[in-house]
């Protein structure tokens, strides 16, 4: 009998230190509903980012486009300067110069921002000034 008490001594002592059920369960409960809600932020935070890839995906095209656009007024304008290169146009093919160099600055700079350093940088400035236009 004595050693049957002392091991109910014992097993009421370890039973004291763990936690009840119904804590362990408010625990659980707790927990579900803060991964429930950590699943649904990430979700969202997931479309968020496919939504700004597609955009600076967009944008990228566009500046593409615009730098081809810009190549072909180049060339267009240099064919034409080039035809009409008699004793008077010499004004004119100066203007067509200097109409191309500032049409290459553009071109040049447009060109650093295909670059992985600053497009990412680019990229998360724009990402952090049109959060609210999405939104």
């Amino acid at each position: 009998i004595r050693k049957n008490k002392e091991e109910y001594a014992e097993l009421t002592r370890l039973i004291s230190t763990r936690p009840s059920v119904s804590h362990l369960e408010a625990q659980s409960s707790s927990l579900r509903t803060e991964l429930t809600d950590l699943h649904a932020k990430n979700k969202d935070t997931q479309n968020k980012l496919d939504t700004r890839s597609k955009q600076f995906q967009l944008l990228l095209a566009s500046l593409h486009a615009l730098q081809d656009e810009i190549t072909s007024d180049q060339l267009v304008s240099s064919a034409s300067s080039s035809s009409s290169s008699s004793g008077v146009a010499g004004d004119q093919s100066s203007d067509d110069a200097t109409m191309m160099d500032a049409f290459a600055t553009p071109t040049t700079s447009s060109t650093s921002l295909q670059s992985p350093s600053s497009s990412s940088s680019s990229s998360s400035n724009n990402a952090k000034t049109s959060d609210t236009d999405v939104e």
